[in-house]
């Protein structure tokens, strides 16, 4: 069994250094031995304390622990922060207004059964969708720079088409218009 025991360094004023010496005790005298060093406070015998009683596996002293503790309060707080800031500055920004639907009327029915639905008051660029609900048609065109479209979509007199407007993810209201006889 090996046994350190401290030893002044000569190289340093006022510095100890730790020297192994074999402990020439055996059996039930070595134990004995080896406790009494070990039940022993002094701090240069800890971490062999912790070995012995701990079945040669090395334990995580109180000042380690306080450490980790700490890092990870520390860790969790920071997280915590930006997940507050991150909420923030998406519920802080100024709220989004909704799309406007647009203005669209209808045309009656040409001879092969196609009206035209022209609107205007759609935002430049934003897709214009049509939808005839008795035949489930439907069409999608882009609003020019004054916000005008134009529609061609197959239809009969009294069928309802449903239009609206899509800017991005955002989606206006559905206007109804109904296909008139003339």
């Amino acid at each position: 069994m090996q046994v350190y025991t401290p030893v002044h360094n000569a190289n340093s004023v006022g510095t100890w250094a730790y020297q192994r010496t074999p402990c020439e005790l055996s059996g039930a005298s070595q134990n004995t031995e080896t406790n009494r060093l070990f039940q022993n406070n002094d701090a240069r015998f800890a971490s062999l304390r912790n070995l012995h009683h701990n079945g040669g596996r090395t334990r995580i002293g109180m000042r380690q622990i306080r450490a980790i503790v700490t890092k990870l309060r520390t860790a969790i707080a920071a997280a915590s922060l930006a997940l507050v800031l991150v909420a923030g500055c998406t519920t802080a920004s100024s709220p989004t207004l909704p799309v406007p639907p647009p203005a669209a009327l209808s045309s009656a029915p040409n001879d092969e059964g196609v009206v035209t639905i022209t609107g205007t008051g759609a935002i430049e660029g934003a897709f214009v969708s049509a939808l005839n609900e008795q035949s489930e048609e439907g069409r999608i065109v882009r609003a020019n720079d004054l916000g005008e479209f134009e529609i061609q979509i197959g239809a009969e007199v009294g069928n309802s088409i449903i239009v609206w407007q899509t800017l991005g993810t955002r989606t206006s209201e559905l206007v109804t218009v109904i296909v008139p006889a003339e």
